[in-house]
């Protein structure tokens, strides 16, 4: 719906859009030009269509004919302001197909049409200087507004163009105070957190290409504080390096080890500390390996830091054991791992690492082929103190024995396992019809089918009661056009959407720049939101055609509702 959000506000004479929620839903069945139109339609579209008929074709993938149908919407505009409207998303549809010079182009008209610092110019300057950076040609990117342009750019993008043209001139670098278009913006009050570390990145980057590494750490340090991303503190580590300030460097180091220990700018911080000759902690750096699948290099560390510790095995000790017993399991070496993980569930018993221990090992047995011995290890897992992987335990308890054709042990073990559930229940059944007792089984049937309707279990056993045959099911055409109904979403909520100011992700999309759009919305709704916000940015996101956040957003708002999916 970006387009139709675009050439309404064009329209309007509106110095913003109106909200994305009360856009209607685009209309999937519009007919449009086929991505293989014929020459003389791609060398002189003859007719105007409707934004949301090249919105469509956009969505489908068919660029170059989404961006034939804004060429002549640009040609027959009533207004400057729609056809530099429709030249951008012409220009977005080019970028998309693979055509950035094409893009440029339509970017250069559109910038050249006078109207007055309407938002839509402002799109169009911020979407070439973006551009032309990312071809590489600071300079234009430059150039490429008037002065006067860039004193009337208005709106949300307005910070983001002229960010584009700081980043141009730290490009160009010898521009003399290059940095000083950086330092202006990051004084903005409106500036948003993902500008603000970017202009602080920026600038550490031009004072790390002038060696001033002290300088460069400062910056860095303000955008770690932003983003706290492993790859910023690996940086800000470097540059306090350089600067000579070790300890600093050092603590940096170790956050990124402990804080980060999946990401490979962990393992290069282990790497850093034993080049400097300091000494890294054991069990963190097994756990850098381990989560790195450096395998051999987890167990070379952990194996002796582990013996170490044996004589009083506490959480340390648990911690390193269980990781060592991970990294043998997951590079194949069960035989090992398995007492590994059993003597963490003997000797620390009240670990967290003692109940992950028990079901890996019994994970590993399983795999080792002996189910009696496996079943029993479930069993103990379930009946135990409850933890993240009891219901886990409680179903394969049963199911490694049925799996190895001993169906009355299977019984004996859910039950000893107190197994319950719609999962259960369907293989319970399947074990008691292969011992013949049918009628218990169609009751177990009945209860999975009735108790997970729209599940896979539900289903199967529906399948099972109809002897094996399901009836040929019947399909509904979808009204893909058919408008959203708020009001029956609120009721079915219990809460009102809560009304949010999207005009910086509505400008995006405008733009034809969802992944920014996308982002600025999961700014504004951030996991464990409330229902109201949620579905207030459910509806935002829906009046932008970002189908996919919405989806996110209404599996949030499920989650949040406490309600299954089905």
């Amino acid at each position: 719906m970006a387009a139709s959000l675009v050439f309404a506000a064009a329209c309007g004479g509106s110095s913003k859009p109106a909200p994305a929620g009360t856009a209607s839903a685009p209309v999937e069945d519009t007919p449009g030009t086929s991505a293989t139109a014929s020459p003389t339609a791609t060398a002189s579209p003859a007719r105007a269509t409707t934004p949301d008929t090249a919105a469509a074709l956009r969505r489908r993938g068919q660029f170059e004919a989404a961006a034939i149908q804004y060429a002549a919407q640009a040609a027959s505009a009533e207004t400057p302001r729609l056809r530099v409207a429709a030249l951008v998303l012409a220009a977005a549809a080019h970028y998309e197909a693979g055509d950035p010079e094409d893009a440029i182009a339509r970017l250069r008209t559109a910038v050249s049409v006078e109207t007055g610092g309407a938002l839509e110019s402002t799109r169009a300057l911020h979407l070439l200087a973006l551009r032309l950076n990312e071809a590489g040609r600071p300079r234009e990117a430059i150039d490429s507004a008037t002065p006067g342009q860039v004193a009337s750019a208005s709106g949300p993008l307005a910070l983001y163009f002229l960010a584009e043209r700081a980043d141009a001139y730290i490009a160009l670098g010898a521009e003399p105070g290059s940095a000083d278009q950086w330092g202006a913006l990051l004084k903005q009050p409106t500036l948003s957190p993902d500008l603000a570390e970017r202009g602080n990145r920026a600038i550490a980057a031009s004072r790390a290409a002038l060696g001033d590494h002290a300088s460069q750490a400062i910056f860095l340090e303000r955008a770690l504080a932003i983003s706290g991303d492993a790859a910023t503190r690996f940086s800000l580590a470097e540059a306090l390096l350089n600067a000579g300030d070790r300890p600093a460097a050092i603590r940096e180091f170790g956050a990124i080890i402990t804080t980060t220990p999946g990401s490979r700018f962990a393992h290069l911080a282990v790497i850093a500390l034993r080049d400097l000759g300091e000494a890294v902690d054991a069990g963190a750096e097994g756990l850098v390996y381990y989560r790195r699948s450096l395998y051999a290099d987890a167990i070379r560390v952990l194996r002796p830091f582990s013996e170490a510790l044996a004589a009083e095995p506490g959480e340390a000790w648990a911690f390193a054991t269980y990781y060592l017993a991970a990294s043998y399991d997951d590079s194949g070496l069960v035989g090992e791992a398995i007492p590994v993980y059993d003597s963490v569930a003997a000797l620390t018993p009240r670990s967290p690492y003692a109940h992950r221990a028990i079901l890996w090992a019994a994970r590993a047995s399983e795999r080792e082929g002996d189910a009696t011995a496996t079943s029993a290890r479930y069993v103990v897992l379930a009946i135990g103190t409850a933890g993240e992987f009891s219901d886990e335990a409680s179903f394969r308890a049963g199911y490694v024995l049925y799996a190895a054709a001993e169906p009355t042990a299977a019984l004996a073990a859910w039950k000893a396992a107190g197994a319950e559930g719609p999962r259960v229940d369907f293989w319970r059944a399947r074990a008691l019809a292969g011992l013949g007792n049918v009628v218990e089984a169609r009751q177990l049937y009945e209860i999975t089918a009735r108790t997970d309707r729209f599940g896979f279990y539900g289903i199967e056993a529906a399948r099972e009661l109809a002897g094996g045959e399901m009836a040929a099911p019947t399909y509904a055409r979808r009204a893909l056009g058919r408008e959203v109904d708020w009001t029956a979403l609120a009721a079915w909520a219990g809460a009102a959407a809560e009304t949010i100011d999207t005009w910086v992700a509505e400008e995006f999309a405008a733009a034809g720049l969802t992944d920014p759009a996308r982002v600025a919305l999961y700014q504004l709704c951030s996991a464990g939101a409330s229902i109201e916000r949620t579905l207030g940015c459910l509806r935002a996101a829906t009046g932008l055609g970002l189908t996919d956040v919405a989806l996110r957003f209404a599996v949030r708002l499920r989650i949040a509702k406490g309600v299954t999916w089905a």
